[in-house]
């Protein structure tokens, strides 16, 4: 059995004891569950959780990833295969080298970039989105914050931009 985080115990009818998975339930940090103790990036829906972001994104299938806390990312992120929305949630996210790769896949894909934290929405995204040619970025008004880097491929679009972003590339197919 692989769980995501570690199992609890739990007091069988039987009055045998079994190891079950976590049905995590977040304590005051919002990212630390009061019963297994593990630490989480982000959720998935409303009760998904995933110690990285880049595992939350790769289980997201066209849903909403919500940060749980401040994230540095430690692998790169990609939205290809279904569009998805990262809320911030009053949180951002930074990288040295990795970045959050969209569209690419088999079909058209949107990343939306929204902010449903309170007093939130302009925090700088030190983190460097790249945009395939099939690919979307689309920024939520209630994102005005600075996005450090944007890279769109040939056909790759940004929509709806009312912050500022910090760098803007584009990229030509033939060129690279």
């Amino acid at each position: 059995i692989h769980f995501n985080s570690a199992p609890v115990e739990v007091l069988g009818e039987d009055g045998k004891v079994y190891l079950v998975p976590c049905t995590h339930e977040m304590d005051d940090t919002g990212y630390t569950c009061k019963k297994c103790h593990t630490q989480f990036d982000a959720r998935v829906g409303e009760s998904a959780y995933y110690q990285t972001l880049t595992k939350a994104f790769d289980a997201a299938r066209g849903s909403t990833v919500t940060l749980l806390r401040d994230v540095t990312l430690t692998g790169n992120c990609s939205s290809d295969t279904y569009s998805a929305t990262l809320d911030l949630n009053g949180k951002t996210v930074s990288s040295e080298r990795f970045y959050i790769h969209v569209g690419g896949g088999n079909k058209p894909g949107t990343l939306t970039v929204k902010d449903s934290g309170t007093g939130g929405g302009t925090q700088a995204l030190n983190v460097k989105f790249w945009v395939a040619s099939n690919g979307t970025l689309a920024v939520d008004d209630s994102y005005t914050g600075e996005i450090s880097r944007v890279e769109l491929q040939a056909g790759g679009a940004l929509e709806r931009f009312g912050g500022e972003i910090g760098e803007l590339v584009l990229s030509n197919a033939a060129a690279g």
